[in-house]
């Protein structure tokens, strides 16, 4: 039994590779808010270039730019592929072999929550986030400066927060349909 679900495993996970690449790219194209969060994003940070950081200013703004990046991909995918795994589980549970509605933004919250907690790779991209922006603090900014910054990273949030629902969403939503596609088979 053992060998059968290390296949279910490896399957699963090769799914999940395949609609990462490819329809949670199409969601987050079609999904207005996101498009706006990214806008904003990129505007607030294009504003970081015209506030006159020096070289070392700019490299350290630059690095916790970064680590918000890597963790915002992390916190997606992590999204992503507890999403499908909910959605896979709740098809399994439902007779009637309809999709259902995605749950609420305070459930996904609390089951996330669980899941980045236990999830090492996006606790050392966390800590190296925090870091980066601590680091962050003990440059030399003028109050315009770190008030741009802070409106950038603030913008990076609130973009991962967005990316990461939508992760999830369209993860529940791939993985309710193979298993009802899976269930028309059988």
């Amino acid at each position: 039994m053992r060998a059968e679900e290390s296949l279910d495993e490896k399957l699963m996970d090769i799914i999940i590779e395949e609609r990462l690449d490819n329809a949670l790219d199409d969601a987050l194209q079609k999904d207005a808010g996101y498009q706006q969060s990214e806008q904003l994003k990129r505007q607030k940070c294009d504003r970081l270039k015209e506030i006159g950081l020096t070289e070392e200013q700019w490299e350290e703004v630059e690095e916790a730019l970064m680590a918000d990046n890597s963790y915002c991909a992390i916190y997606g995918e992590l999204a992503y592929r507890q999403g499908f795994q909910d959605g896979v589980k709740n098809m399994r549970e439902k007779p009637e072999g309809t999709i259902p509605d995605v749950i609420s933004r305070q459930e996904l919250n609390a089951i996330l929550g669980d899941v980045f907690q236990k999830d090492t790779g996006y606790q050392q991209s966390e800590r190296l986030k925090r870091k980066k922006c601590n680091r962050l603090r003990k440059i030399k900014l003028t109050e315009e400066q770190w008030g741009e910054v802070e409106k950038a990273l603030m913008a990076d949030s609130a973009y991962c927060a967005i990316y990461g629902e939508i992760a999830y969403q369209q993860g529940f939503q791939d993985g309710a349909k193979i298993m009802l596609e899976l269930k028309r088979l059988v």
